[in-house]
């Protein structure tokens, strides 16, 4: 696919689970228990992004997690999104290292237990704090920015933050790989 690359990295909220909009709606519901008129979706369970699984599939190399959730939120969100058994056992939370993102460590601690130097990856991210810990650990970062959350100015903070490429259609994905 790649003849530089050797490992992708996802993020998990923002890039394979859409679960920024899921957090609003809860909330939401939460006021509206406590008498704050507001309505929400009854709809709680996460949701992937749009053609991630596709994707993930399109990728015909090594795959792994590098979250910031404890490791019971990234693997209720992965299930719910069918996503755990195509990603699973490489799935790493920022509680197994010192600092979490924006240090380079959780990126440096996948990398390492993937076996492939840092030059050699590739990450996929939604935030300022992950392109700029990726970009610390010595990787290459596409920006995701097609997520419920991103607002007008969110693919300018990523390519600001040192993302190589933005894009926001995971269908996008595999053949971006071969442009970096």
């Amino acid at each position: 696919m790649n003849a530089n690359v050797d490992l992708v990295i996802f993020d998990c909220d923002g890039v394979l689970v859409d679960s920024e909009v899921i957090s609003c709606r809860a909330h939401a519901a939460t006021l509206a228990r406590h008498g704050y008129a507001i309505t929400a979706d009854q709809v709680l369970d996460r949701r992937a992004i749009s053609y991630v699984g596709d994707a993930i599939a399109a990728i015909d190399l090594p795959k792994c997690v590098a979250s910031s959730g404890t490791p019971e939120k990234i693997h209720h969100g992965l299930t719910c999104t069918g996503l755990y058994d195509r990603l699973a056992p490489h799935i790493f939370s920022a509680t197994q290292v010192e600092r979490g993102k924006p240090a380079p460590d959780l990126f440096l601690f996948a990398a390492e237990r993937m076996q492939v130097s840092p030059e050699r990856c590739l990450v996929i991210e939604d935030s300022v704090p992950g392109v700029t810990g990726a970009r610390a650990a010595g990787m290459t970062v596409l920006g995701f920015h097609g997520g419920s959350h991103c607002r007008p100015g969110h693919a300018d903070m990523l390519r600001a933050a040192g993302a190589a490429l933005i894009f926001d259609d995971m269908r996008q994905l595999p053949g971006l790989i071969g442009r970096v």
